[in-house]
């Protein structure tokens, strides 16, 4: 995978992503995939809705070692 600053926008939003549990080896279940809708996922026993676009940014925040 590439580095994560190439795909964020600003340091906030990592901070955002990692304040929310999206650390790197946190594992992500989806337990919702419904085209359009946004992805429904579970960190932990933590559930969260995420935007479409931002899944791919996280997948990359939680598989960095």
């Amino acid at each position: 995978m590439t580095s994560i600053s190439a795909c964020l926008k600003t340091d906030g939003e990592l901070a955002r992503f990692r304040a929310m549990g999206f650390v790197p080896g946190a594992r992500i279940e989806i337990i919702r995939d419904r085209w359009p809708f946004p992805y429904h996922v579970r960190i932990g026993s933590t559930e969260y809705i995420v935007r479409r676009r931002e899944l791919p940014k996280l997948l990359q925040i939680t598989q960095q070692q």
